[in-house]
């Protein structure tokens, strides 16, 4: 039985901060059945390594997320290479894996948006008795943002540039069953830090006539400046088991954000940088309780989920603390023995920094994944999701959302070929914000 699946298991508090954790075996990776269609790995004394490599093509008709209208509109075909190794720990006790992969991307016109991203993740669990146990993980990432990122500032020159980001994400958590009673508690520390982005700034004026005058001052400014933080989340959660298919529990949490730079960047309505402030603090801080339930009805039903409320504390002087209603949850049903429906959820304050957001902005989150076997080779897929990303006091209000359907043939235990095409639509009460995109996805992957 994997970690994920232990009845303590679950994030309510948005802890799991490795992004791709590795799921941990609680038995030996030796002594683990494989399917006819399972990835064999290769087998020494004290490790199992699951190496696989994709190729994808990809068609994208609005690379740079912008409206319809806008004169930045491009589209282009891209391909991917993500090799991808896995490293688990053949133990009898205990647990750890290491996984680290890259995806290289090239594009066919859009040179200037290539991108060479990696990752490295590694997790363990100690069992220090049969009920109680310790693990921990942490992760490096480089990746590109992404050109629909929400936090992107616009100005008139850097528009279509691209942005590294440097993530180091690490936790730790200890968790203990007595007899029907059990506790977890945990602690994490994310750090994201920005590509430095240039911009040139400008003395911006209008004549009588209505024209714009635009004069370089040939001074710079990065736009990232203020965006490099670092986020302590704390999570503490007590349950009972009430039978043999659900529990009850409370969550407490918290969470602290510091940004490196209180920086306020001045852009004008037409995209222009006029210059950089001493600005307020965006520092904040979160509480959290949610009461909630972890269900397993015969298998057929699993997973939790959880609401309350949530505090935001918020450093600047003229920022309001905030209360709003707070949720959490991930439940897996199987509807037929051939069809899983997944429905995941979310809503509290998370870091951001674009138009003026004061450094956080209360975020709602719901998504849907419906997978089908179609047989024991072939899976349908279909998903939604659907994001309110809510600035406050009516700076800025952006509904996202996405559809998407799939589709995948495993030629066998080697090979797998999926295809995959999903839409989304951003409506905002910024105009510059909305947009429509297209994405197309083809893949080959390769494993052994």
């Amino acid at each position: 039985m994997a970690m994920a699946e232990r009845r303590r298991g679950g994030n309510a508090c948005g802890m799991a901060v490795v992004a791709g954790l590795v799921g941990l075996p609680m038995t030996p990776a030796v002594a683990q059945p494989v399917g006819e269609f399972d990835q064999l790995g290769i087998r020494t004394e004290r490790w199992t390594i699951f190496p696989s490599l994709s190729v994808s093509a990809v068609y994208d008709d609005n690379v740079f997320a912008v409206p319809d209208d806008s004169d930045r509109l491009e589209s282009d075909v891209f391909a991917v290479v993500a090799p991808e190794v896995t490293f688990e720990a053949n133990t009898q006790r205990h647990a750890f894996a290491i996984t680290s992969g890259a995806q290289i991307g090239r594009y066919n016109d859009l040179t200037d948006q290539n991108f060479n991203d990696f990752f490295v993740d590694a997790a363990g669990r100690w069992d220090v008795t049969r009920t109680f146990d310790v693990t921990a993980s942490f992760g490096f990432a480089r990746t590109q943002e992404d050109q629909a990122d929400p936090d992107r500032v616009l100005t008139a020159d850097t528009a279509t540039e691209t942005t590294d980001i440097d993530s180091f994400t690490g936790s730790i958590t200890a968790a203990k069953d007595w007899q029907r009673t059990f506790a977890r508690a945990s602690v994490g520390v994310e750090r994201r830090s920005f590509e430095e982005l240039d911009a040139r700034i400008n003395d911006v004026a209008v004549t009588p006539g209505g024209d714009v005058i635009v004069i370089d001052t040939g001074e710079t400014a990065d736009l990232n400046e203020d965006r490099d933080r670092f986020t302590i989340p704390l999570d503490l959660r007590v349950g009972y088991e009430v039978d043999r298919d659900y529990s009850l529990f409370v969550n407490l949490g918290y969470s602290l954000t510091r940004f490196d730079e209180p920086e306020q960047i001045a852009i004008t309505e037409l995209g222009f940088l006029t210059g950089v402030d001493e600005g307020e603090s965006q520092d904040f801080e979160t509480l959290s309780l949610r009461v909630g339930t972890e269900v397993d009805f015969d298998r057929l039903v699993t997973g939790e989920f959880s609401l309350g409320v949530e505090q935001r504390f918020a450093d600047a002087a003229d920022e309001d603390d905030e209360l709003g209603f707070s949720f959490d949850g991930d439940l897996d049903w199987i509807v037929t023995p051939r069809t899983t429906l997944n429905f995941s959820g979310s809503q509290g304050f998370e870091p951001a920094t674009a138009d003026d957001a004061g450094g956080s902005s209360l975020v709602t989150r719901v998504g849907l994944d419906l997978s089908y076997d179609l047989t024991r080779q072939v899976e349908l897929g279909g998903n939604f999701r659907y994001l309110r990303d809510d600035r406050g006091d009516g700076e800025r209000t952006d509904d996202d959302i996405a559809a998407g359907v799939s589709t995948s043939y495993t030629i066998n235990r080697f090979a797998v070929v999926s295809a995959s095409y999903e839409f989304r639509r951003r409506t905002s009460t910024d105009e510059d914000r909305e947009f429509d995109r297209n994405r197309v996805f083809v893949t080959l992957t390769g494993r052994y």
